[in-house]
């Protein structure tokens, strides 16, 4: 019976792990999205629309006065660089293509430089705001570009370029993953052998790799291969660890660069061995059990039984601890708290900064510890996996959702007031009592939301929405309270 049990333990973790696929995907897309779209795009057309709005830069550009434009900006980008290193260089150019002043090498001007950047011909021919990453002579840049305007007539476009070495660490520190810049067909023979002597990047014929990770060149070898479809499976061994490979992460590019392709692999190691323990927890239950038997004719049962109940103990020591390794919910795949309380932090520092609206929504199951004494607890996980699924399809890309402990979980709603966010949660009350959780049947959830205040920090918008949870399980459960 036991190896039975092991046996079924080990199906139910080789399923798990292959919906984990799907559901890593999806959440790395929504991670990346909320990354790029706000931490790094509307965050750096703010910094550059901040600058644009002092008079001096404006008519200094208007006058073609290069002196008294770096005197005006200069402050501005000591700040820039003294908040953020990385960022390498501010750019202004004029409408015929040419460079007027580089703020991070004042001393030259004047070429044509739009006639080798792609992004610079866009934003001159259609006067718009352009994000997107491009090549330049040193490697790969995050670029922001804003067009500037005087009087309704268009006078020239500033830029901002961020090292992709700043993206790859931001990504890397905050998601626990590795990842590849991948510059496909490069066929500029002196960019190749430049950005190799530097060691900035491997190059492997046309391709050009980089990696902030300290990997060994092997793994990066198995990055391309995958690429270019040579290996028909995402998921690759190396040095005793597995990774799964993700390939859908747009990198944004404008007509006419190469190809840049973001490749993050996630270590799913912690998942692997877990199945693998269960799978020789399975074989060791089966001989200690024939054991069992052979001693039992000769002795007794009892030192074979405390044989196996220090075996099984230590191996659920050793999956205990292979599930906290990692920064998300081992049962439902979703953001836990630790990390739940690292982006909420970042939200609400980045909703008070720009003045933009952030709201939270904090749920749990009614009566779930029922359900568990009702049914048992492998059913209890099962309905929070399929709540977590039924509600990952029914927020935006952009919210983030966690789980808070137990029954209870958490959304993150960026750029949503309370009266958007009351909506929300109402309909996921609703969609939640339309579904069948078998076989347990209908369930509800009762719901707090709120919005940030002025006058909060963390501790007080937490309490205020727990608050609200509580009165919601109060006044008859099964809706939302905003206050």
């Amino acid at each position: 019976m036991a190896s039975g049990y092991s046996y079924y333990l080990y199906y139910v973790e080789s399923k798990y792990l292959n919906s984990f696929q799907q559901r890593a995907k999806k959440q790395l897309s929504q991670q990346y999205h909320h990354y790029t779209q706000i931490m790094l795009d509307q965050r750096y057309h703010y910094e550059l629309l901040a600058l644009l709005n002092n008079p001096k830069v404006i008519n200094s550009i208007q006058k073609r006065d290069r002196d008294a434009l770096l005197s005006a900006i200069k402050p501005a980008w000591e700040l820039l660089r003294s908040e953020n290193s990385y960022i390498s260089r501010v750019h202004f150019h004029l409408p015929d293509g040419t460079s007027f002043l580089r703020v991070h090498m004042p001393n030259k001007y004047g070429d044509h430089i739009s006639s080798l950047r792609p992004m610079l011909r866009e934003i001159h021919r259609e006067q718009k705001p352009l994000t997107g990453v491009e090549i330049g002579q040193h490697g790969l840049f995050f670029r922001v570009i804003e067009p500037i305007q005087k009087d309704g007539q268009y006078i020239g476009a500033v830029e901002l370029g961020l090292s992709m070495e700043y993206v790859l660490r931001m990504l890397e520190e905050m998601y626990q993953i590795t990842s590849f810049l991948l510059i496909r067909d490069l066929n500029d023979k002196e960019k190749i052998k430049r950005w190799t002597e530097s060691g900035s990047y491997q190059t492997f014929g046309n391709h050009a790799i980089r990696t902030v990770s300290t990997v060994e060149k092997q793994l990066q070898e198995n990055v391309i291969q995958y690429v270019d479809s040579k290996h028909k499976s995402n998921i690759v061994k190396h040095n005793e660890k597995t990774y799964l490979l993700h390939s859908h992460l747009q990198i944004p590019t404008v007509k006419g660069s190469p190809e840049i392709l973001l490749i993050v692999a996630q270590d799913i190691s912690s998942q692997i061995n877990k199945r693998e323990l269960l799978f020789w927890r399975a074989i060791i239950s089966t001989i200690v059990i024939i054991l069992i038997i052979y001693i039992t004719l000769q002795l007794t049962l009892t030192p074979l039984l405390k044989k196996l109940e220090q075996v099984n103990r230590k191996l659920q020591e050793k999956v205990a601890e292979i599930t906290e390794l990692s920064i998300t919910d081992s049962l439902t795949g979703i953001t836990n708290r630790k990390h739940f309380n690292n982006i909420f932090a970042q939200e609400l520092s980045r909703s008070k900064r720009y003045g933009t609206a952030l709201s939270l929504i904090i749920f749990d199951i009614d009566f779930f510890k029922k359900i568990n004494d009702t049914y048992g607890h492998p059913i209890g996980d099962l309905v929070l996996v399929k709540l977590t699924e039924v509600i990952n399809n029914h927020i935006r890309e952009t919210d983030v959702f966690s789980r808070w402990g137990g029954e209870e979980f958490m959304i993150i709603l960026p750029n949503q007031t309370q009266e958007q966010s009351e909506k929300t949660a109402k309909k996921l009350c609703a969609t939640i009592n339309s579904t069948e959780f078998n076989p347990v049947g209908k369930i509800s959830i009762s719901c707090g939301v709120t919005q940030l205040r002025e006058s909060d920090d963390m501790n007080s918008i937490l309490n205020r929405v727990d608050k609200n949870l509580y009165q919601a399980k109060s006044s008859g459960r099964n809706r939302a309270v905003v206050y």
